[in-house]
């Protein structure tokens, strides 16, 4: 199942090529180095939309995905997906992960605090 998730997430990922022919929609580097830039807004809850990273780099949300979605933490090509949310990986699923996969784990998700450790 997973095999095919991430063959799904990855035909559905930009080009590198094509983010060539497009150097206006580029960030802006141009900044000095030592500049500083406006934080990250602090994390407000657990949910879908959260990045799947973040999610693997708590404990207890680690162990919400394990439960819901055995082997996606360790999949080979977690490293081109774990900056997505939940949300994200799937709508480009194709159907293997569910509306009620989705709910089942929003649920879990919204009881677990978040810390300052978490952030």
């Amino acid at each position: 199942m997973l095999a095919r998730l991430s063959i799904a997430v990855l035909l559905s990922l930009p080009c590198a090529a094509c983010a060539e022919s497009a150097p206006d929609e580029l960030p802006d580097l141009s900044a000095p180095p030592g500049e500083a830039t406006a934080p990250a807004a602090p994390l407000q809850g657990y949910n879908l939309d959260t990045p799947i990273q973040l999610l693997a780099s708590n404990p207890v949300t680690s162990a919400i995905l394990d439960e819901n979605l055995p082997g996606l933490l360790e999949d080979s090509n977690y490293p081109f997906f774990k900056g997505m949310s939940l949300k994200m990986v799937a709508s480009l699923s194709r159907g293997q992960i569910t509306a009620p996969m989705l709910e089942t784990i929003a649920e879990k998700l919204k009881s677990v605090p978040v810390t300052t450790a978490s952030n």
